[in-house]
């Protein structure tokens, strides 16, 4: 426990309350307390996208302190908080924002996983980690690439081979996965699961697991085998007495028949049908022949044995026995994890590799044995306050490595400040844990907190928040009542208390308070659809949400309003197909009905884009008659999208296609690619070109960083195309994304068509603590979720865990329903499945509908509000890309489409000097690829350049950063500095950056924004390297050019 006197605010922050707005406001106060303070505060997010507009958001508000006081709501409340006048404080406000543009590097508004990893960074060396170790982001490559060196190697391991052969002989038993590698990479999957990492910090050796199963194979045998004989004893009894199965009442289905079957193999369902035997009015009619010889049975111990039977399967041996049984179902899984564990741990050690997974468990290492003033004198900085976001999805670990850092900032005079809301903790799966918001931070600092809540909902229209705040607040209630039933059916015997009425007291703040100057208004539709089989449910979902999308188009919605959020991603493509299909039946929503989701992104979707890497490997294999046929195919697509025909249509045409035009290999990769462009007029393919130079630019960087052929490109390029995406969405679509993509955003119209999930998903595995268990040997258990886990010795974990399933279905559809803005369309099946989340919200609606009867148009439907008619607006174009430049044969070396337009108006201006000047006080602003944007504006702001040119700046940065040779200079788990100043006996001198790599190695570069290399430069750079030496640093210089694509080490 923490007991310091100073303080923690804690802000409740439901959805849509504001929390940007109130953390930017605290933010300004503490800097307006004291200027310098910038450089003492932390504030955490947990997306690159946060961070970013948490820094644009400060930023701009101390612009807008600077230049126009009034704009700012809160700014007369900040004069009488430090006793200012106004123009007092647009002039602190102005030097504040001056220093923070001046030492940018100290200006800690950064992801939650960046701190951590700059931490990592500096404590490489105490580790045991080589200062060029990779930090390695996608764990799915090296558990693919682990389990594949597991499987080549696994004759040197008999034992694990097989333990190998028995794990494959259970999935295809279980009929749950005939593919043993994609069994288990599934299966893997938990080794980077916080809970698995904490109970596995000690290594388990294989003969340790061999021995631990054998055991408890051993206890099912001897509870089976007393079972079996105890069995046997009362067939014997009632074999002496004359009688058999059949003469008992019901005959061959008897209560009796559970000794036959228990004496021949132990069946668990079989156990608690013994009870029916206890009570004797079961074991015979008034009419059966049998009844004399049956009623003696009362008095032969057949009873006793029953009881026996009974006791021995209900108490703490039977407990035992199906914690055991329930083990044992997974066992070789066990011993396979452990296999891959050590198989991945020596793939990373062979390859220099350290997973940003591991990153808060070696963080564990480092900062609960170090005290707070080390750790930062290790990173360079000393912070005094901690602002955390999103802390609901805050992990154990996390909060774990945080806590002595805090304690420190709070034994210094500093303080706290975290923000969060429990209603939309979403990424359990992400180790999130929204406990440390509701309890875990209060039992840490029992007397340093206060609580603000912010009330007001700020961003849907009335009648949305008051259905939000009506119906969660039933819907809470109703899935507690949901929960206790299902536990009782399990056979749970008793509910934790905590977790009792757990989920309406997650909830007991849902409702908010509308503002007074909020839009009034505001539509909710939810339409219940009757289904008579659960197959027909999508079907009749996608045929009213095509009524409903048109009816909104006719109100004058325009595409760019309307998202559709599904829970899965097979949804999302069967609102897209069915889209695309009516597109033929609705020429003139041909545009409105094309929808862009996250799946939609990915270049390699584009028709352009798999048209040119058709033509390439028709250009490798001219031979090959398949890739000539998908060329046609892909052209004949193209061709049907331009003039709204259907494929069939053209393909009856001309063969347009023709003979293929060749092109000369003999050209730069990216000029072969456009050359198809041009000959095959892909670029007239407007909604297409966003794709079409992303495409560009990525073969021009690979180009840049690779020798590089037509088929090496190929195969990097079906090895990279999942990840690819477009690096900005297009605008004027409809769009569509999971629920969990949503967080944070807000839409004007939302559609929620498939609100039809499961809790759990079937064969659902789970982690369980076997410490105060009789299987503590191991400290994990792997098991299989199912209700007769409730009788088991995991029976708490197991409710724990269900509860926390119902607190995630409940949190993502809370989620959903709150963002929107002025409308809200809600499909649910009538009648659906218990273990579905829909089953409980049509109780919720017919209970809704009791209380507020005059929404209900019947009983399909309930509607609230009216849909408004907005003012016919159209698709928004994507205003980022019109035309495609077209290259001649003379710019063959220059760069792609954006840099040689940007080159371009460098060459043709008399003011070089001035250009360079411009770049080099955007650079000097930025320290990783997130801060571009903000750069950018703040050089818009200072009159640098003029706003129109925005988008062209930010294009050329991203793309100039992301060079193979220089994008490590932007990675900010390193100390970075730009424009320090060092005195030397000649003068300061002022180098571009400075990249600290290890406590005491430098790395400075100098940009230069020429068309040629000088000598002069390099001497420039020379002179840092020298005074950087004498003080003590091991340095390298390098000159980097920026235009030229080079970098000279000096």
């Amino acid at each position: 426990m923490h007991n310091n006197s100073a303080h923690i605010t804690i802000y409740k922050a439901s959805a849509g309350s504001g929390k940007t707005y109130a953390l930017t406001k605290e933010y300004i106060r503490m800097l307006l307390a004291a200027p310098g303070n910038y450089k003492h505060i932390l504030a955490v997010t947990f997306t690159n996208k946060a961070c970013g507009e948490m820094k644009e958001r400060i930023l701009h508000t101390l612009y807008t302190l600077s230049n126009n006081y009034d704009s700012v709501q809160y700014a007369n409340e900040l004069c009488e908080e430090f006793s200012l006048k106004p123009i007092e404080l647009q002039k602190k406000a102005q030097r504040v924002l001056h220093d923070i543009l001046h030492n940018y590097s100290f200006f800690y508004v950064e992801t939650i996983d960046t701190f951590f990893q700059r931490i990592i960074r500096n404590f490489a060396k105490e580790l045991g980690l080589h200062s060029y170790f990779g930090l390695e982001l996608d764990t799915s490559a090296v558990i693919e690439e682990s389990v594949q060196n597991l499987f080549q190697n696994i004759h040197e391991y008999p034992e694990i081979e097989q333990w190998l052969i028995d794990y494959s002989i259970a999935k295809i038993d279980d009929g749950k996965n005939r593919n043993v590698f994609r069994a288990l990479l599934n299966d893997s999957s938990i080794l980077f699961k916080e809970q698995y990492m904490q109970l596995t910090q000690k290594s388990i050796e294989f003969a340790d697991i061999v021995t631990f199963f054998e055991h408890v194979d051993s206890l099912i045998q001897t509870f089976e085998t007393n079972i079996r004989e105890l069995a046997e004893k009362a067939i014997g009894i009632i074999t002496k007495h004359g009688l058999q199965v059949e003469d008992f009442k019901g005959g061959s289905r008897s209560c009796m028949k559970p000794f036959y079957i228990l004496a021949q193999q132990p069946n668990d369902k079989k156990y608690l049908k013994l009870e029916a035997i206890l009570d004797t009015e079961n074991w015979f009619t008034k009419t059966s022949k049998q009844r004399h010889l049956i009623g003696t049975l009362e008095q032969s111990g057949l009873l006793e044995i029953t009881h026996s039977m009974f006791s021995l399967y209900m108490g703490n041996e039977g407990i035992i026995y199906r914690t055991a049984l329930l083990l044992s179902s997974q066992k070789y899984s066990v011993g396979m994890l452990q296999a891959i564990q050590k198989s991945i741990d020596t793939y990373c050690r062979d390859n220099d590799l350290f997973l940003i997974s591991n990153t808060n468990m070696f963080l564990q290492t480092i900062i609960q044995g170090s005290d707070a003033p080390f750790v930062y004198e290790k990173i360079g900085c000393f912070i005094r306050h901690i602002m955390i976001d999103e802390f609901q999805d805050t992990s154990q670990m996390q909060w774990r490595n945080f806590l002595p850092l805090i304690s420190n900032a709070i034994s210094e005079g500093g303080s706290a400040l975290v923000v969060g809301d429990v209603k939309q903790s979403i990424y359990r799966f992400r180790n999130g844990d929204w406990s440390l918001l509701h309890s875990g931070i209060y039992n840490d600092f029992i007397q340093e907190i206060s609580e603000i809540s912010l009330s007001h909902n700020w961003r849907s229209r009335k009648n949305i928040i008051e259905f939000n705040n009506t119906f969660f607040q039933l819907f809470s209630s109703i899935l507690q009542q949901k929960y206790i039933g299902t536990m009782a059916e399990a056979g749970l015997t008793e509910i934790p208390d905590k977790l009792q009425s757990l989920i309406p007291s997650l909830y007991a703040d849902v409702e908010q308070l509308i503002p007074t100057r909020s839009n009034d208004g505001g539509y909710v539709n939810l339409h219940t659809i009757s289904a008579d089989k659960e197959s027909k449910f999508p079907t009749l979902v996608l045929e009213q949400l095509l009524v409903d999308v048109l009816q909104l188009f006719e109100k004058g919605y325009a595409p760019h309003d309307i998202v559709f959020l599904c829970k899965e991603k097979k949804h999302i493509s069967q609102i897209v197909t069915f889209f695309n299909e009516k597109k033929q039946e609705y020429p003139e929503y041909a545009q409105a009905f094309t929808i862009v989701t996250g799946e939609g992104l990915r270049i390699s979707k584009s028709d352009v884009v798999q048209f040119i890497l058709a033509y390439l490997q028709w250009m490798e294999q001219p031979e090959n008659n398949f890739f000539r046929t998908e060329l046609s195919v892909i052209y004949n697509r193209l061709q049907s999208a331009q003039t709204n025909d259907s494929v069939m249509q053209v393909q009856t045409k001309a063969n347009i296609l023709g003979d293929i035009p060749s092109i000369s290999k003999n050209m730069s990769l990216h000029l072969i690619t456009d050359n198809i462009i041009q000959q095959f007029s892909l670029h007239t393919h407007t909604q297409e070109l966003v794709y079409l130079l992303d495409f560009q630019n990525i073969i021009y960087s690979y180009s840049k960083k690779n020798m590089v052929s037509i088929s090496q490109f190929i195969e990097w390029w079906h090895e990279q195309e999942d990840t690819a995406y477009l690096k900005q969405e297009p605008q004027g679509y409809m769009r569509a994304m999971t629920m969990h993509k949503s967080k944070g955003l807000q839409f004007s119209v939302v559609f929620m068509p498939f609100v039809d999930w499961q809790y759990s998903r079937s064969n659902s595995t789970m982690i369980c603590n076997t410490i105060d268990t009789d299987f503590s040997a191991i400290p994990f258990a792997y098991v299989s979720q199912k209700k007769e886990m409730a009788t088991t010795q995991f029976a708490k974990q197991y409710a724990e865990e269900i509860m926390q399933q119902y607190i995630d279905s409940i949190n993502v559809f809370y989620v959903a329903c709150t963002r929107a803005v002025d409308a809200l369309f809600v499909y649910i099946p009538e009648n659906s499945q218990t273990n579905r989340i829909s089953h409980e919200i049509v109780s919720c609606l017919a209970e809704y509908q009791l209380q507020y009867s005059q929404h209900t148009i019947d009983n399909t439907c309930i509607e609230i509000g009216t849909l408004d008619t907005q003012a016919i607006s159209q698709s928004i174009a994507n205003n980022l890309h019109t035309e495609y430049p077209i290259y001649t044969e003379k710019l063959e070396l220059l760069p792609v489409p954006e840099t040689y337009r940007f080159i371009e108006r460098m060459q043709s201006s008399r003011h070089e000097q001035i250009q360079g000047i411009r770049m080099h006080r955007i650079f000097e602003f930025i320290l990783s690829k997130n801060d571009i944007p903000v750069a950018v504006h703040k050089a818009i702001a200072e009159g640098i350049i003029e706003e129109k040119q925005y988008q062209e700046y930010v294009n050329y940065c991203t793309q100039a950063i992301e060079q193979s040779n220089v994008s490590k200079w932007f990675d900010t788990t390193y100390r970075i500095q730009t424009e320090q100043g060092i005195s030397t006996p000649e003068g300061e001198k002022r180098p571009d950056r400075l990249v600290f790599t290890e406590a005491n190695t430098i790395e400075v570069i100098d940009y230069k924004f020429t068309l040629e290399t000088q000598t002069k430069h390099i001497q420039q750079v020379q002179e840092y390297v020298r005074v950087l030496q004498s003080m003590g640093y091991t340095v390298t210089g390098y000159v980097w050019y920026v235009l030229l694509h080079k970098v000279l080490e000096v």
